[in-house]
């Protein structure tokens, strides 16, 4: 074997070497303890789903006013699919792989805040970032690990909508109101915007 062929040959095995290094690295085993943090957290974003979505139903001055803020002027069909949803958000069970990396990842590129994120090779693993477990970090309530459950759940049935500047997600509020207002059928379609949602309809956002 010629130097080149073998010198091809060495960077080739190097740079899949690197390949599965990355990929074991984001397919870290959560411990014990951040198991039983994440299937509360799945517990407690399902019975909120639900909740919400009754809500929804039900309609009251209240919770129209705050689909409004969130999602746009509401339409009696807009409404009810809303709550179908929320209820399939809530109902969604095919993640068949929870894992617990404890770095950033070149396969999810999250920013330094990020509780938790999707591989976009796949829709049965969801990864929790070493954010998710902080102190800080209520199990309830805005920004929390139920509602940030809640939002990959939302993914997970199609709210994909990608309207930020820089081609992701908006993440503050003035911005989610400003697309409420302006581009609601995109906002129905946003995880965040939904996580919002429901969070408000639950437990206020300030």
């Amino acid at each position: 074997m010629s130097f080149k062929a073998l010198f091809s040959s060495f960077l080739l095995c190097l740079s899949t070497t690197f390949a599965v290094a990355a990929k074991s690295d984001s397919q870290q085993v959560c411990s014990a303890d951040q198991l039983a943090q994440i299937e509360s957290a799945f517990q407690n974003s399902r019975a909120e789903l639900a909740r919400a979505a009754d809500l929804i139903d039900a309609a009251d001055p209240s919770t129209i006013d705050k689909s409004q803020l969130w999602l746009g002027a509401p339409s009696s069909s807009a409404a009810a699919e809303l709550a179908s949803t929320m209820r399939l958000a809530a109902s969604f069970s095919l993640f068949q792989m929870k894992w617990c990396p404890n770095v950033n990842l070149v396969e999810l590129p999250w920013y330094p805040n990020k509780l938790a994120g999707l591989h976009a090779d796949s829709t049965v693993d969801i990864f929790f970032g070493p954010r998710f477990f902080d102190s800080d970090i209520e199990a309830a309530g805005l920004d929390s690990q139920s509602s940030t459950v809640s939002h990959e759940l939302f993914h997970s049935v199609e709210a994909n909508e990608t309207p930020g500047p820089d081609g992701g997600e908006i993440y503050d509020i003035r911005g989610l109101e400003e697309l409420a207002a302006q581009r609601p059928e995109v906002a129905r379609r946003h995880a965040q915007s939904l996580e919002y949602l429901v969070t408000d309809l639950l437990h206020g956002i300030p």
